[in-house]
C-alpha cells in the first residue's frame, strides 16, 4: 500500500512549515561559518555547560537564606508567622 503523506494514517505528514533558518534565508540555508566564529560558539557552549549549574545552586541558598532571616525574625520577636513583616513573608520562588 503506497504512503500518502497528506493522510496521517498511512504515513507522516508532509511539513509546509519551513525550519527559521529557511525564513531568514529564503530556503537557501545558512552561510558557511568562518572557523573564529566556530570555535567562539564551541566556547561559549562549553561555559555554559560547565557553568549551568550555578544559577540553580544560587536559587537554592536564596530559598535558604530566606528561610533563615524568617527563622531568626520569630525568634527575636517571639511571634507567631502570621506576625512576619512584608518583606519576610513573600513567597520564595521554588527552583
Amino acid at each position: 500500500m503506497p504512503q500518502n503523506p497528506a493522510n496521517p494514517r498511512n504515513g507522516p505528514k508532509k511539513r509546509n512549515r519551513p525550519e527559521p533558518y529557511e525564513q531568514i534565508t529564503n530556503g537557501k540555508g545558512l552561510p558557511p561559518m568562518d572557523n573564529e566564529l566556530q570555535s567562539i560558539i564551541e566556547e561559549l557552549a562549553s561555559i555554559q555547560r560547565r557553568y549551568s549549574h550555578i544559577h540553580t545552586n544560587f536559587d537554592r541558598l536564596e530559598q535558604k537564606i530566606s528561610h533563615i532571616e524568617k527563622k531568626v525574625w520569630l525568634l527575636e520577636h517571639r511571634t507567631s508567622s502570621l506576625a512576619l513583616p512584608a518583606h519576610l513573608n513573600q513567597p520564595v520562588r521554588q527552583v
